[in-house]
């Protein structure tokens, strides 16, 4: 598998980011990492707690902090990233200079259908549709400075993509 041993999913929240990771992970036979976890480990309480005590940017510097330890730490892994960790400090950057990045570019209405099943979404409480409208519109630039795009959900055809990129 070519010099990337480190691939990282990014996408819109419920794109299914950790879903196609986790497929990914044993479909590659590289270890699993679940960013927004690692984040939790690391501020012990949930993602959501955390927004609410110390806002917004405070937590995406402890997401670029705990992104980058994670890069430096761990040779190979397929890794779910936030949806917004790659439009911060960077973090795009980052990721594309250390390996392989994906974006899972998902229609609006399934995003949508999923948001309004979770409930730990700290950014889609309020008028989800409206927020995603957003979300979507300011991110969708940034997701696209990713290596590869994909819209084909099914983890077989993923698998397939990032194997053909690492043949070429």
């Amino acid at each position: 598998m070519s010099s990337y041993r480190k691939v990282f999913l990014v996408g819109m929240p419920g794109s299914g980011k950790s879903y196609q990771a986790n497929q990914l992970s044993d479909r590659l036979n590289l270890p699993f990492i679940d960013l927004d976890e690692e984040i939790i480990k690391t501020i012990h309480m949930s993602i959501s707690d955390y927004f609410a005590s110390q806002g917004e940017e405070a937590f995406r510097i402890v997401e670029r902090d705990v992104l980058k330890k994670t890069i430096d730490n761990n040779s190979e892994f397929v890794m779910a990233t936030g949806g917004g960790t790659p439009c911060f400090y960077e973090n795009i950057d980052l990721m594309n200079s250390s390996g392989l990045t994906v974006f899972l570019d998902t229609p609006r209405e399934t995003l949508l259908e999923r948001i309004k099943l979770s409930k730990s979404r700290p950014l889609m409480q309020n008028d989800p549709e409206k927020k995603l409208s957003e979300l979507f519109e300011s991110r969708y630039e940034i997701y696209n400075k990713s290596k590869l795009r994909t819209s084909d959900p099914q983890p077989e055809a993923l698998t397939q993509l990032i194997k053909d990129y690492f043949k070429s």
